[in-house]
């Protein structure tokens, strides 16, 4: 079944352009619909990917985080407001959010593709640093 996918990218992380080429190449091709923010669709030179973050949690039916944890945070946080799901794609470091390796993604995806998978709510926790009476 034909879904439309959003990806975000930790710019900071060497290969993520690599990885969100053949990510999007490899879901292209199992005619998937791809958003991805202006900032990887000018580094991908594809245009007409690209889509603004309200548009990408309206119209998602889930949006991929390539990078970390802190990544898959940060989308959290982003996204929160329209309650789209988030995998979290790993090629950093240990990764604890962010179960599926690089090197596992077509594996990963196939079964979002089938509809063979479960999501899990989790809480979100907002925190400020406060010194000095100053936020």
């Amino acid at each position: 079944m034909s879904k439309t996918m959003g990806i975000i990218v930790n710019r900071e992380k060497e290969g993520a352009i690599q990885y969100a080429r053949g990510v999007i190449q490899w879901l292209e091709e199992k005619e998937n619909r791809v958003l991805v923010t202006n900032w990887l669709g000018k580094r991908i030179h594809r245009h007409d990917l690209v889509a603004d973050k309200s548009e990408m949690g309206e119209i998602s039916d889930l949006v991929i985080s390539l990078g970390g944890d802190g990544t898959l945070c940060r989308a959290a946080r982003d996204f929160a407001p329209y309650e789209v799901p988030l995998l979290g794609i790993n090629f950093g470091g240990l990764g604890f959010l962010t179960e599926i390796p690089i090197s596992r993604y077509r594996q990963g995806l196939n079964k979002i593709l089938a509809e063979d998978y479960r999501t899990e709510k989790r809480l979100m926790l907002e925190a400020n640093l406060i010194r000095n009476k100053k936020k």
